[in-house]
């Protein structure tokens, strides 16, 4: 292929003025393309990656699964007392980064994190099987532990004290039974401020299309960047 030829290239015209409509847009082609290949389970569909830095300056980032995309930015659960969690509570800013091979694609977006409401953090935890529920409920996420021994007697003492039998999970992984969500495992919503849409390009000359956010806090200024 000519390192001339823009058949195949991402033109600013190609995209819409909201990012975040243009990011579901991109996201629902990632998944047909997902579903086409045969792998559509959610943990290859929505796994992001967050970056985050504390008062210490650094950074430190993880794969998560997100949950939710709404008008007002990207939603997932976690708990609360984990090093991201205190990190975030230490510097709200953010950096979530999708990688896309199959189509191509990576979405990079910057933002603030806040924690979601109470009503909206129940909901991602009833979204959760039961064993999910029970699993996060035993770990003190991110605390070290003696050994693997002691991660699977947090467990088993959780299901002892909402007196489920492991039996019971084994047969029916997504039965309708729920625990109550913890106090410390809830959302977070990273509100957007910077959007970058990269594209595969050949011969390395890809395309950036880059959304910064307005002082007005509604519109974005949208500029391709070198790749």
């Amino acid at each position: 292929m000519s390192v001339l030829n823009t058949d195949s290239c991402l033109l600013k015209s190609d995209l819409g003025s909201d990012p975040i409509e243009q990011f579901k847009i991109w996201f629902n082609e990632f998944k047909l393309a997902m579903e086409n290949s045969g792998n559509s389970s959610l943990d290859a569909l929505y796994t992001v990656n967050i970056c985050t830095c504390g008062k210490d300056l650094k950074p430190s980032s993880r794969m998560v699964l997100f949950k939710k995309v709404t008008d007002e930015g990207i939603i997932f659960g976690t708990n609360y007392e984990s090093r991201k969690a205190q990190q975030i509570s230490e510097n709200h800013n953010v950096c979530l980064t999708f990688h896309w091979p199959i189509v191509g694609r990576s979405v990079r977006i910057e933002g603030i994190a806040k924690k979601t409401t109470e009503e909206e953090s129940d909901d991602l935890w009833n979204r959760r099987s039961i064993a999910s529920q029970l699993a996060s409920a035993s770990s003190k996420q991110s605390s070290e532990l003696e050994n693997r021994e002691e991660l699977t007697n947090n467990l088993i003492n959780t299901y002892k004290i909402h007196d489920v039998t492991i039996e019971e999970i084994d047969s029916n992984n997504n039965n309708d039974n729920k625990i109550e969500r913890p106090d410390f495992w809830g959302g977070y919503i990273i509100i957007p401020e910077y959007y970058e849409f990269w594209q595969n390009g050949p011969n390395r000359l890809h395309d950036r299309i880059a959304y910064r956010l307005n002082n007005d806090k509604k519109t974005y200024n949208i500029q391709r960047l070198s790749p």
